[in-house]
Formats: C-alpha cells, sequence, structure tokens
C-alpha cells in the first residue's frame, strides 16, 4: 500500500556519483534509512546491522547484492548548506571511507519540509526507515529506533 513517494531530487552518492530519485534506486525494495540531524547515526546503524544480519544487501556493492533488495542511507540536508555540499561530502567520505558505505550513502540538498511532505515523514527529530518500491513509491514506513515490531513490518514488506 502507497503511503508516500520520494519526490524527484537529484543528490549524490559519497562515492562522487549523481544520483537522481527515484529513476536511480538499485533495488526492486530498496530500504531508505533518511535521517536529518548528525546524531541519527548511531540509529541508523542500528538499522542497518539489523537488516544485514537479516539478509538485506547492505549496499550498491555488497557481493550479495542482486537486485531485489538493498539499504540506502539517505542524509537529508535543507538547501541552506547546499553551498557547503562539497565540503559535507568529502568530510563524510573521508571519516567513512569504506566504499561499501559510501556507495550506499546518498546525500540530498534539498527542501525538508517537501521531501517530509512527499514520503509522509511527520518528524524530523528521528530517523525514518522506508521500503520504496523502483518507481519512488513508499510502500512501508517505520519512524525511530530500530525495534523488533518496526523491524518485522520492515522485512515483511520487502519480502513480499
Amino acid at each position: 500500500m502507497k503511503s508516500g513517494l520520494l519526490p524527484e531530487i537529484s543528490g549524490h552518492d559519497l562515492l562522487g556519483a549523481a544520483k537522481k530519485l527515484p529513476k536511480d534506486l538499485p533495488a526492486e525494495r530498496s530500504v531508505v534509512i533518511a535521517a536529518f540531524k548528525r546524531e541519527h547515526q548511531g540509529a541508523v546503524d542500528r538499522w542497518i546491522t539489523a537488516l544485514a544480519a537479516e539478509a538485506i544487501a547492505d549496499s550498491p556493492l555488497d557481493p550479495t547484492f542482486a537486485g531485489s533488495s538493498v539499504v540506502l542511507e539517505f542524509p537529508v540536508m535543507g538547501n541552506r548548506w547546499s553551498i557547503f555540499q562539497r565540503n559535507i561530502d568529502s568530510n563524510m567520505a573521508s571519516i567513512i571511507r569504506n566504499p561499501r558505505v559510501l556507495a550506499r550513502t546518498w546525500t540530498f540538498y534539498t527542501n525538508v519540509d517537501a521531501f517530509c511532505k512527499s514520503t509522509n515523514i511527520r518528524s524530523t527529530d528521528e530517523i525514518s526507515t522506508l521500503v520504496v518500491n523502483r518507481l519512488g513509491e513508499v510502500i512501508a514506513h517505520v519512524s525511530g529506533e530500530l525495534s523488533t515490531d518496526g523491524l518485522k513490518a520492515i522485512l515483511e514488506v520487502v519480502n513480499e
């Protein structure tokens, strides 16, 4: 059941490749973890670890990735930060350095309110874990920290 839509926006992964939503989504079911604040990274990492433990590819560069499902991190930042995009992205990349993580991290400098409205994200105070199809339709959405119920809800849709 569709509950939102990724907006048509452009960004880059941390390897520097241009990405356009929704056309560049790499899987039948992409698990998108949208984060809005630096302090959200711990929650993002916990979700990715749990999803990888359930055989969801943790990156488009994951050797097990066969096109059915993959995890993507979406740091979503306001337009006002776009003038610093090169510096912010290169700082993140220099800290991360792992090509698999760099390939799954797509940064977007956009109107955060419009992104949230389009995807039906109600708050930027916590992360949102979304399952989206190749058209960018949000077919599952869990807000906040990893939980048993949240993980179960995401996996049910990914494994349909």
